[in-house]
């Protein structure tokens, strides 16, 4: 139908998602991982603690009076060069030392930043860092009682995003729950966003935290979908006629744990649209389709979240006609328009792998975008272009209508 070699292999359950075999298939079949042991490190009066959720320090040592090594390892491979780091870091005296990060496997990606209290973060001085080799790094710094937080990104873990979809249940247009459940039994969270109704309509899905590290993704989605909430008359127009489904946590357990790009079961999730083998995946699948079967509407969008070295929307190829043809040029028209002092960058392609954008037009022949951020966008422009897509998005919808 798509592609001469996509297979439809269907399922005898109405209210589950049809599997499909793409043309360059990924192996999703649960792979051992590395658990990461969690303790305290103490060696001539500094310390290292990996005890909380989110963190990644696999070992600590001392190399000299003054040089410490901090080892960062994934959980299994081959994996993505996201070399995610998060520990507590402190010393009896103020004194200053220097922190070799040891990656051993992947080379430095994330600029380290620091925080005292996990809210508010500092990236350190980039002129500080120096290579040690292909892979490694080395920095000074300055330690004292007070603990900091050394992470490579902000820390936002699954507590996080519960509260975070709490506090926007105080509107009367966002119902939330729990859909599921993950390999360790961490809850799998999502939010319904409409007004009065939400049967007939058409509907957009909206994902994030497929890949753990992947923070100025998830920024961007809160953004976003804090956009649709607001208090105007664009979005209280929009939430009238569609309803928006949002699924800000996929891999609570890779986040929590502190993986560098996987599961629980050591798979990446962002391969798994297709077979549906890990359960995040397939409770996800299953409960969009029974929603959008049990109430009628009809999928026409669906935007995922991600992080990368440069902002980029993956798109579908231009051959490719969705339920919205042409959207995904307007959108990205109208938020350059919006934006002069920047130009979007949009990479097209077909549908190969089982990957969530491919997934809406398999299932639905919806429009499916990967919306990339920079691990290092500046967070002020991420919440501007979040908030200016959204906008963009919803004036487009409102000229869409269902047959």
């Amino acid at each position: 139908m798509f592609f001469s070699s996509l297979i439809l292999l269907g399922s005898c359950n109405t209210y589950q998602a049809k599997s499909y075999l793409y043309p360059d298939p990924v192996d999703t079949n649960d792979k051992e991982i590395d658990i990461q042991f969690k303790k305290l490190y103490s060696m001539d009066g500094v310390y290292a603690d990996n005890r909380f959720d989110g963190a990644r320090l696999n070992d600590f040592l001392q190399v000299d009076e003054n040089t410490f090594r901090a080892q960062i390892l994934p959980e299994n491979h081959p994996i993505n060069k996201s070399p995610w780091f998060s520990f507590k870091l402190w010393s009896d005296k103020k004194r200053k030392i220097y922190l070799i990060l040891d990656y051993t496997h992947s080379a430095h990606r994330y600029i380290p930043k620091i925080s005292r209290d996990k809210m508010h973060w500092k990236a350190i001085d980039t002129n500080s860092i120096r290579f040690i080799d292909s892979l490694d790094v080395g920095f000074p710094l300055e330690l004292g009682p007070e603990p900091i937080y050394l992470s490579a990104q902000e820390l936002i873990t699954s507590e996080n995003v519960y509260q975070w979809c709490d506090s926007l249940t105080l509107s009367q247009n966002v119902q939330s729950g729990v859909y599921g459940k993950s390999v360790k039994q961490r809850d799998l969270p999502y939010m319904d966003i409409y007004e009065n109704e939400k049967s007939d309509k058409a509907l957009i899905v909206i994902l994030s935290r497929q890949h753990p590290p992947e923070i100025s993704g998830w920024l961007a989605m809160r953004h976003f979908v804090e956009a649709i909430l607001d208090t105007n008359l664009l979005s209280e127009a929009y939430r009238n006629k569609f309803r928006t489904l949002v699924f800000p946590l996929v891999n609570p357990d890779g986040v929590d744990m502190g993986h560098w790009r996987h599961n629980a079961n050591g798979i990446d999730l962002n391969r798994d649209w297709g077979f549906y083998v890990q359960p995040e995946i397939r409770q996800t699948v299953d409960f969009i389709v029974r929603e959008q079967k049990m109430n009628d509407n009809e999928v026409i969008l669906g935007i995922d979240f991600h992080s990368t070295q440069e902002d980029i929307f993956y798109t579908y190829a231009d051959t490719m006609l969705s339920e919205i043809p042409k959207f995904k040029d307007y959108w990205i028209y109208g938020i350059d328009q919006a934006m002069p002092d920047y130009e979007p960058v949009d990479e097209p392609s077909g549908l190969s792998q089982p990957y969530s954008k491919v997934w809406f037009y398999t299932q639905f022949e919806a429009e499916g975008i990967t919306y990339e951020i920079g691990d290092e966008t500046p967070r002020d422009f991420i919440k501007r272009k979040a908030r200016i897509s959204a906008e963009e998005m919803m004036k487009l919808l409102m000229y869409y209508e269902d047959d």
